[in-house]
């Protein structure tokens, strides 16, 4: 299964959402799509000021589709534009990094 990072979010407090979203996708649209949110900590073990757990969810996944016409011909042309998005959240109780990946 391909997986890519496509973003990487620092400081994310507790409670606290992101949104976030890729956009023109593949021209595949049956294409089904997972996300996975990733935390993470910065620096050395030894700089690490406070031990403990993190924690972040994917609480909303959402596709859209755009259609488009390309103005600049005789013939207008309509194209599709297909994107996705995804809300993040923090689920702790500190302050987190987390990194997303897109896998199809």
């Amino acid at each position: 299964m391909p997986k890519y990072k496509v973003c990487t979010h620092y400081g994310l407090e507790p409670g606290a959402t992101k949104s976030a979203g890729w956009l023109n996708l593949s021209d595949v649209h049956e294409r089904a799509y997972y996300i996975e949110a990733v935390p993470f900590v910065t620096g050395a073990p030894s700089q690490w000021s406070t031990w403990g757990e993190y924690h972040v969810e994917v609480t909303r996944v959402w596709r859209r589709l755009r259609v488009v016409t390309k103005p600049d011909t005789d013939y207008p042309e309509s194209m599709s534009r297909n994107d996705i998005f995804w809300t993040v959240k923090n689920i702790g109780d500190r302050d987190v990094n987390y990194k997303v990946y897109v896998a199809w």
